[in-house]
């Protein structure tokens, strides 16, 4: 019983990491969009991540754990964007988070099938966090398509 709380606690954490880390790259994306047209669209997938990370966080809480404070080295973006200098180019820069929203996508779909975790939990990611992966690859794609 204590492995499989142990084994919760961490496959959250693990995926508040990603989604911490996702708001780190999502504020560098805003600021450099900062008064062009992606910006509002960047801003809205913003909050979808910190939205998370809050849920995120209380889950873990929730759980018994201790929620990790900061993306480390290991969040689902970081394997998607792993280099922050791609940040700096624009034609670089929405195919980066495009494959961050890849991972995030893979992660959600991995725990779920994860029956170790509450039935909430699974609802939250299911309903709320792969949906709006989901979302917002359909949104990069288009400002990708728009090229803007």
């Amino acid at each position: 019983m204590v492995m499989q709380l142990e084994y919760r606690i961490d496959l959250l954490n693990s995926l508040l990491r990603g989604e911490l880390y996702a708001v780190d790259v999502y504020e560098d994306a805003v600021t450099r969009f900062a008064g062009e047209t992606q910006e509002a669209t960047l801003r809205r997938i913003l909050n979808d991540h910190i939205d998370a990370s809050v849920t995120l966080h209380s889950q873990v809480i929730e759980q018994g754990g201790e929620p990790t404070i900061g993306s480390g080295p290991w969040g689902y973006f970081t394997a998607a964007v792993n280099d922050t200098s791609m940040l700096l180019h624009a034609e670089t820069i929405l195919p980066a988070l495009r494959r961050g929203e890849e991972q995030a996508v893979k992660a959600y779909a991995e725990a779920l099938a994860n029956v170790e975790l509450p039935e909430e939990s699974l609802r939250v990611l299911d309903r709320d966090f792969l949906q709006r992966s989901r979302m917002h690859m359909h949104l990069i794609d288009q400002m990708i398509a728009n090229g803007t």
